[in-house]
């Protein structure tokens, strides 16, 4: 993103980033749509797209392959909510009215 002139405030970024990803570890190259969804009101999107075209043809880490196989194992989605955990697994209240049981 940098190289690319795609990031100036930064608010937008990680976002951009995450789906750039995220992209190119399910090997899509349909920028336009890939990032429909990320909203940039510095820049304007030629430079980022400049960005993701350029990440394209860089190899994918060993880390997020393995974070994508297993995420695509069974069950793999259902152990990371942790059902029935009212934070949702996160180690903290879940918003709302507090429970009286």
């Amino acid at each position: 993103m940098v190289d690319h002139h795609g990031s100036q405030c930064g608010f937008c970024t990680p976002g951009f980033v995450v789906s750039m990803a995220t992209a190119h570890v399910n090997a899509r190259t349909d920028h336009d749509d890939v990032l429909v969804s990320n909203l940039c009101r510095c820049t304007g999107y030629a430079p980022i797209i400049r960005a993701a075209e350029a990440a394209a043809s860089a190899p994918i880490p060993a880390w997020m392959e393995t974070d994508r196989q297993a995420l695509q194992a069974p069950g793999a989605i259902a152990a990371l909510v942790s059902a029935g955990e009212p934070s949702g697994g996160r180690g903290r209240p879940a918003p709302g009215p507090p429970r009286t049981s």
